[in-house]
């Protein structure tokens, strides 16, 4: 194995607003930019369309830098943002 993406169906109330939620994509660092990650994100892109559903939806850390260019490079874009407070 050298990538694995984690991946599950969300379904609000609303059954057409069904989405797919990405949970992980993790590729072994020696097969990094060689398009594994691109090719899980098709598959998943695929089963997203064949389950009817009209979104996908991921979240990335701030400072993944590596990270947020992959996802704008696949034309994720930015549509929420989450806040936090340590207390």
């Amino acid at each position: 194995m050298i990538g694995v993406v984690r991946a599950s169906v969300r379904s609000p109330d609303d059954r057409s607003a069904s989405y797919v939620r990405i949970h992980e994509i993790f590729v072994l660092p020696d097969f990094r930019s060689n398009g594994v990650a691109h090719d899980l994100l098709q598959f998943v892109t695929q089963w997203t369309k064949d389950l009817g559903a009209k979104r996908i939806e991921l979240s990335v850390d701030i400072d993944n830098a590596a990270g947020m260019q992959f996802w704008a490079t696949e034309d994720f874009k930015d549509y929420q943002r989450v806040m936090f407070k340590a207390v």
